[in-house]
């Protein structure tokens, strides 16, 4: 009899590795800062906030093209429907809570909707993103960057869920939480991906822990990359 492959398996091929992080995060940098030098195209700006924020939150698309302004309150972003249709709370660390609240100021520059029932990330049509939009953008960037066909924008959220449990600096509770896991148990999947977990602690705290940046080099504001947005942000 022919076995069925479980299809929640989670696999290393299904998230991006620190090398394409870094890759992706200098990317991304490059054509935001360009962007600004050159201003007459916002799209390279919006790919920059875009991708970091699915990367840094774990959203499933759907969840991230509908937030409003008001979902986004300092240190956390509210999921009014989630898979579902479930309400939760996704918590943020400091670095990607300071790149929200500097996109909220890049968009008032950028002549964006602020207003509290507006899209949090526009399309350049200054509405909300579809998620078909978004898939085929990160196809494209991806692209660029010369990453498996295999990868999506669905890889993102498999790469914030690795990362943050390969660290072993949070816990499974938390991380079942801000993923909108339905079980522990799926949580749990990404073992077999990123390792032994058997250190990990249920209950950890790891507010101050960015997995992004864990092993990189995070931009610093004023460094040689980011003076452009520095200068742009106080027109």
């Amino acid at each position: 009899m022919k076995e069925h492959k479980n299809r929640w398996s989670i696999t290393s091929d299904k998230f991006l590795t620190e090398e394409q992080v870094a890759a992706l995060l200098e990317l991304l940098t490059q054509g935001r800062d360009l962007a600004i030098a050159r201003g007459n195209n916002a799209q390279g700006i919006r790919d920059y906030y875009t991708l970091r924020a699915l990367l840094e939150s774990g959203l499933r698309v759907f969840e991230f093209c509908a937030l409003v302004n008001s979902d986004f309150n300092g240190h956390k972003l509210t999921v009014q429907h989630g898979k579902g249709n479930k309400r939760r709370t996704v918590l943020l660390t400091k670095g990607t809570a300071l790149m929200l609240k500097e996109w909220q100021t890049v968009k008032l520059k950028l002549g964006l909707d602020s207003s509290l029932s507006g899209p949090m990330f526009p399309s350049r049509y200054n509405r909300h993103y579809t998620t078909r939009g978004v898939q085929k953008r990160v196809k494209e960037i991806f692209w660029v960057l010369r990453f498996s066909e295999q990868l999506s924008v669905h890889s993102l959220r498999h790469t914030y869920c690795s990362m943050l449990l390969a660290s072993g600096k949070v816990g499974l509770a938390t991380v079942k939480e801000n993923l909108g896991h339905h079980s522990i148990a799926v949580t749990n999947l990404y073992a077999h991906a990123v390792g032994d977990l058997s250190g990990v602690e249920l209950y950890s705290d790891g507010s101050s822990y960015n997995p992004v940046f864990s092993e990189l080099e995070p931009p610093k504001p004023m460094s040689k990359a980011f003076k452009p947005i520095a200068s742009f942000l106080k027109k």
